[in-house]
């Protein structure tokens, strides 16, 4: 859903979006995920799109390790 919220128009929507994340990762043990949700939560008020786009990114990296961890673990 943060990838179709744009950084410009949305940002209180995108920093209440990036708090159900943090606490929902953090819930699961996903630490990376939740400090970067927290990063989003807390700077979405001045990112640019090219900063918000490379946020996500590493938030679907974060994800993906954390849940091929899990699957290996």
């Amino acid at each position: 859903m943060l990838r179709r919220l744009a950084i410009e128009s949305e940002r209180v929507k995108i920093g209440r979006e990036a708090h159900s994340l943090k606490s929902s990762a953090a819930t699961f043990g996903y630490r990376a995920l939740a400090g970067l949700a927290l990063r989003l939560e807390r700077e979405s008020a001045r990112l640019t799109d090219h900063e918000y786009v490379a946020l996500l990114d590493a938030m679907d990296a974060a994800y993906s390790s954390a849940a091929a961890q899990e699957l290996q673990g």
